[in-house]
């Protein structure tokens, strides 16, 4: 019997040609799949209320829409969170509040100005303030478009044996508050909900404005400074 030899060399570079494919496939695959669970390690994000805005691993969230995450030991970051972003727009200032001033949790701790308006914010930890971030003073809006991250607004120190963090939410409580206070704007008329969701998904920014255009600031107000419990 005759075999032709070039036939038979041809078939295994196609093999070989095949299994390197294969196994290209294989990799690609799983490095996809790691990318997630690297994501979430790095706490990138833990969970989003109806697609609309992400919330960050260990951070913990006053009712007012303000947060703090342990910086240091004794330290805490506060920043304001993407809700207030898209309820406020854009600000034309931020009135923080100067190193060494003395903060208490759910009284004013700073102030955002938007078109000529006012919005209290409520500070959510007790402490003094010891830096401020000099990024957002310049550019007010990079607290609004980097909420968790460049936009962070204060350190303070807190003291640890009395730390408020556990008057805060966060996990599982701070999402279901969250998908309340979407909830809180999806009833609005079908009018409003137009022009807060253009696309069908994502609100614009400065919802407050488009739902109540004459009287935004006080519905801001009404989300941002809640009656104590």
């Amino acid at each position: 019997m005759h075999t032709d030899l070039f036939a038979t060399k041809g078939l295994e570079y196609l093999l070989v040609v095949a299994y390197l494919a294969l196994l290209t496939a294989f990799w690609a695959f799983a490095m996809r799949t790691q990318k997630p669970k690297a994501a979430k390690a790095h706490g990138i994000a833990r969970g989003k209320a109806r697609g609309w805005f992400s919330l960050p691993e260990n951070f913990h969230f006053h009712q007012g829409h303000t947060w703090a995450v342990k910086e240091a030991p004794g330290i805490l970051r506060v920043g304001m969170d993407e809700f207030s972003r898209k309820l406020l727009g854009n600000p034309s200032a931020l009135h923080l509040p100067t190193p060494g001033t003395r903060l208490e949790q759910g009284h004013t701790g700073w102030a955002v100005e938007v078109d000529g308006r006012t919005i209290d914010m409520l500070s959510p930890v007790n402490g003094e303030v010891l830096e401020v971030n000099t990024r957002v003073t310049d550019a007010p809006g990079e607290a609004l478009l980097n909420p968790y991250d460049n936009g962070w607004l204060m350190k303070v120190r807190s003291n640890p044996d009395r730390c408020c963090l556990r008057n805060l939410l966060s996990g599982e409580l701070a999402l279901a508050w969250l998908q309340n206070q979407e909830e809180r704007i999806r009833m609005q008329n079908a009018g409003e909900l137009g022009l807060v969701l253009p696309d069908g998904g994502t609100p614009v920014d400065g919802l407050a404005k488009a739902i109540s255009p004459d009287s935004w600031d006080d519905l801001a107000r009404e989300i941002l400074i809640p009656d104590p419990c």
